[in-house]
């Protein structure tokens, strides 16, 4: 509740953290990445990750 989670288009599924910085390291290599990585907000505890596919954040998902 204290994160400025907005609704920005009409046809958002709701709420989203719009420009979270996100640090992730390669399970492997321990190569790290910091990038902004959209997040819809589900609840008090819970988010949805935007991972682009074809950058570092995602890449470390995918190998995860």
């Amino acid at each position: 509740d204290r994160l400025p989670a907005l609704t920005t288009w009409s046809e958002d599924g709701g709420p989203f953290l719009t420009l979270p910085l996100v640090y992730t390291e390669h399970p492997d290599t321990g190569v790290s990445n910091l990038g902004m990585y959209r997040q819809q907000v589900h609840d008090a505890t819970r988010l949805g990750m935007h991972w682009q596919i074809g950058k570092g954040g995602g890449f470390h998902y995918a190998i995860a």
